[in-house]
C-alpha cells in the first residue's frame, strides 16, 4: 500500500527526472474542492453601511460586524465580487473564541483593511481551516478575491488542520497583498499546512492554474508549530503561486517539511511557483533529528521542487536548530544575520524595484530589513505623541494633515531610519506652512539627540513652505525633482523663512525654473542654514544655485555644494543670489554652466546680490562662462574644504 501511495504522489506531481522526489508527510491531505455557494448576495441584507460596490464597500468597524461577516460567509454566501473595508481599528479581546470568515464556504470578495489594525484575535476551534478568514477562493482571473492592508496584531490560532494568521487555505485566484499578522504568545498551532499569515497555498488536485499572489507581506513574533508543512509565513504552496517581497521572523517547530519561510513548495502539471526577493530568520526545529538528516527542513523551505524558481532570496545562515541551513534551494542564499541587519541588505531585496518596496532602521524589525506596508500614521503630531514616519506614505499623510492646517506639528523618524520612495506633496504651503520641528526616537519612543534618517528617491521638495521651523539630520539622497516649470524648488525645503536648517544634505537632480537650488529654492527673512551641503546637479531658468537658489537675509554657516549648475542668468556653485545675507566659511567645487541667452552674471560661488561672503572659497579650476561677472565673490583655491576650518 504505502509503494503503490507513492506512486500515486509522484504520477501527481508529473515530477521531472531531474527533480527531488516528494515524498508526503504520514497521514497529510489535502483539503476537498471548497464549495461555492449559489446564493445571491443581493438576498443576504447585510447590515453594514456602503452597497458593497468598489465606490461604496461595505464597511466594518466593529466586533459585531466581523463576527456577523463570518456567519453570513459561512452560512453560505460567498460574496463574490463583492467589496467590504475596514473603517477603524478593531479590538477582538472580548470575543473568545472568533469562528473565522469562511468554514464551510469561500470567502469569495474583496477585503480592504485600509491599514486598520485588527487586535487581540483568538481563534480556538481546533477543526480544519483558522485564521482571520478560513477558507478563501475567487471565481476567476478576472474575478479575483482580493485581501489588501489588513494588519493583525496579537493573534493566537489553536486548530487543526491549514490554520494562518491571516487565510487558512487560499485555494485559487486569490491576491494577498500588503498585509500582515504579529503573533501572540498563543502562537499558531495546528497539524498540517500551518502558516504565520497563510496555512495553504493552492490545491495540487485542482488541474488548472492556482493562480494566487502574496506580496508586500510579513508574518513575525511568534512561534508556528504543527506535525508537517508548517512555514513561518506559509505552510505549503502547491502550484501556480507567486510570492514577492515577503518575510517572517517566526520560529517554526514541525516534524516533518518546515522551513523558515515556507514549509512546502511543489508544482503541479507544470504550474510552478516563482518566490523572489523573500527572507527568514526564524529558527527552524523538527521533533524528528532523522529529518534533518533526510532533507526535509530548511532555513527558507523544508521541500522544494526544483522546478520552481527561487530569486534574490535568503535565510538567516545556519537557522536550522542543528546549526545547519537544511535544504540547499537554487536562488536562496543563507547569510548571517549581521549581514541581514543593514540597509545593504535592504538595497539588495529592493532590487530594481519601483516603487522600492524595502526601507531599514536599526531601530525596527530587530535592524532587519522592513516591509512599507504601513501607511496609516502613528501619533497626533504633538511634542509628545509626534507623528512617526516610517515610509513614504507616513510622508504623504503628514503633508495632507500639514497642509491642511497642522501646521505646527512634530514630525518623528526612527533614529538610523531609511525611508524609500517617492513623495506626492510637500510638508507645507503657502497657506499652511510649516511651523513645526523634526525629532528623532528610538524604538522604545524616547526622543534621540542628534538623531538621523535617510530619505531616498523624493520626487518633490520634502518640505514647501515653513515658516519658524527647526529642521535638522535629514539625508536626501537619489532625489530626482524634474519640475522646469515650477518656481522656488530645493530638495529640502521650497521656501524657508525664519527656520533653522541643520546638518542637511542632498544628492540627486533637482530641475526648476526660478529660484532653484540643491538643498534649499528660496530662503529669506533670517533663516538659518548651518553645516549643510549638496552633491546634487542643479538645473533651471534663474537664481540657480548649488546649495541655495535665491537668499535674501539668511546666514549660511560652514556650507558647501559640489554638484554642477546650470542656467540662463544669476547661477552660482553655492548660492545663484545672496541679497543682505551672510555666508561664512563655505565652499564650492562645481562647474557654472550657461544653458542658453547672453546672461552674465555667474559665478563659481555666488551668481548676483550685494550679499556678504567672509571666509569663503572655490575651487580653482571650476569653469564658469568666459565673460562670467561674479568671479570676485569668494577666494579660488585648489582646496576649497579649508574653508570649514
Amino acid at each position: 500500500m504505502k509503494k503503490i501511495t507513492l506512486m500515486l504522489f509522484a504520477m501527481l506531481f508529473g515530477m521531472a527526472a531531474n527533480a527531488q522526489e516528494f515524498r508526503p508527510a504520514p497521514n497529510s491531505q489535502q483539503p476537498t474542492p471548497l464549495q461555492r455557494s449559489t446564493q445571491q448576495t443581493s438576498n443576504t441584507n447585510p447590515t453594514f453601511t456602503g452597497n458593497g460596490t468598489e465606490n461604496s464597500p461595505y464597511l466594518i468597524s466593529t466586533p459585531n460586524q466581523l463576527i456577523e461577516l463570518s456567519t453570513l460567509v459561512n452560512g453560505g454566501n460567498s460574496f463574490s465580487g463583492v467589496y467590504f473595508a475596514l473603517a477603524s481599528n478593531i479590538d477582538m479581546s472580548s470575543v473568545s473564541n472568533f469562528i473565522p470568515i469562511g468554514t464551510g464556504y469561500e470567502f469569495s470578495g474583496i477585503f480592504d483593511g485600509y491599514n486598520y489594525i485588527i487586535s487581540n484575535l483568538t481563534i480556538n476551534n481546533g477543526s480544519t481551516y483558522a485564521g482571520l478568514f478560513g477558507q478563501v477562493g475567487g471565481a476567476s482571473t478576472s474575478l479575483k478575491s482580493i485581501i489588501k492592508n489588513v494588519g493583525l496584531e496579537n493573534i493566537s490560532v489553536t486548530s487543526g488542520a491549514y490554520s494562518g494568521g491571516l487565510v487558512g487555505y487560499a485555494y485559487q485566484y486569490v491576491d494577498i497583498n500588503s498585509c500582515y499578522s504579529i503573533i501572540g504568545q498563543g502562537g499558531i498551532y495546528g497539524t498540517t499546512n500551518i502558516g504565520g499569515l497563510v496555512g495553504s497555498v493552492g490545491n495540487y488536485s485542482y488541474n488548472n492554474n492556482n493562480n494566487n499572489s502574496i506580496s508586500n507581506s510579513y508574518s513575525t513574533g511568534g512561534n508556528i508549530v504543527g506535525s508537517d508543512y508548517c512555514g513561518g509565513l506559509i505552510g505549503g504552496i502547491w502550484g501556480g503561486a507567486t510570492i514577492t517581497n515577503c518575510f517572517s521572523n517566526n520560529n517554526v517547530n514541525s516534524t516533518i517539511y518546515a522551513g523558515g519561510l515556507i514549509g512546502v513548495t511543489v508544482y503541479y502539471n507544470s504550474y510552478y511557483n516563482n518566490i523572489s526577493n523573500c527572507y527568514a530568520t526564524g529558527t527552524v526545529t523538527s521533533s524528528d533529528n532523522y529529518n534533518y538528516n533526510d532533507n526535509v527542513v530548511g532555513g527558507f523551505s523544508g521541500y522544494w521542487d526544483n522546478l520552481s524558481t527561487a530569486t534574490n532570496c535568503y535565510h538567516r545562515e545556519n537557522n536550522v536548530s542543528n546549526n545547519t541551513n537544511g535544504r540547499t534551494i537554487p536562488g536562496v542564499t543563507p547569510m548571517p544575520a549581521a549581514n541581514m541587519q543593514t540597509n545593504q541588505f535592504a538595497t539588495t531585496l529592493n532590487a530594481s524595484q519601483d516603487p522600492l518596496a524595502w526601507s531599514w532602521s536599526s531601530e525596527i524589525n530587530d535592524g532587519y530589513p522592513y516591509i512599507n506596508i504601513r501607511p496609516r500614521i502613528i501619533g497626533t503630531g504633538t511634542l509628545v505623541d509626534p507623528y512617526i514616519v516610517q515610509n513614504n506614505s507616513n510622508l504623504n499623510t503628514v503633508a495632507n494633515r500639514v497642509n491642511g492646517g497642522q501646521q505646527d506639528a512634530f514630525i518623528a523618524f526612527y533614529n538610523d531610519s531609511i525611508i524609500n520612495g517617492a513623495n506626492n506633496s510637500s510638508i507645507g504651503n503657502s497657506s499652511y506652512p510649516f511651523t513645526g520641528k523634526v525629532v528623532f526616537i528610538d524604538g522604545a519612543g524616547n526622543h534621540v539627540e542628534n538623531g538621523k534618517v535617510t530619505i531616498n528617491g523624493i520626487t518633490n521638495p520634502l518640505f514647501g513652505n515653513t515658516n519658524l521651523a527647526t529642521i535638522n539630520n535629514i539625508t536626501l539622497t537619489g532625489v530626482n525633482i524634474n519640475t522646469p516649470s515650477s518656481d522656488n524648488v530645493g530638495a529640502l525645503v521650497s521656501i524657508a523663512n525664519n527656520s533653522v536648517i541643520d546638518s542637511c544634505f542632498s544628492s540627486g537632480t533637482i530641475t526648476g525654473g526660478t529660484n532653484v537650488g540643491g538643498l534649499i529654492g528660496n530662503g529669506n527673512s533670517c533663516s538659518n542654514i548651518i553645516n549643510c551641503h549638496s552633491t546634487a546637479v542643479v538645473i533651471g531658468n534663474t537664481y540657480v544655485g548649488g546649495l541655495v537658489g535665491y537668499m535674501d537675509g539668511c546666514s549660511v554657516q560652514k556650507c558647501y555644494a559640489t554638484g554642477n549648475v546650470s542656467a540662463n542668468n544669476f547661477a552660482g556653485g553655492l548660492l545663484g543670489s545672496n541679497v543682505h545675507g551672510t555666508t561664512l566659511k563655505s565652499y564650492s567645487r562645481g562647474n557654472v554652466i550657461r544653458l542658453a541667452g547672453t546672461g552674465n552674471l555667474f559665478g563659481s560661488l555666488v551668481g548676483t546680490g550685494s550679499g556678504n561672503e567672509v571666509g569663503c572659497l572655490y575651487l580653482n579650476s571650476a569653469t564658469t562662462p568666459s565673460d562670467a561677472m561674479s568671479n570676485y565673490r569668494g577666494t579660488a583655491s585648489a582646496n576649497p574644504e579649508d574653508a570649514l576650518n
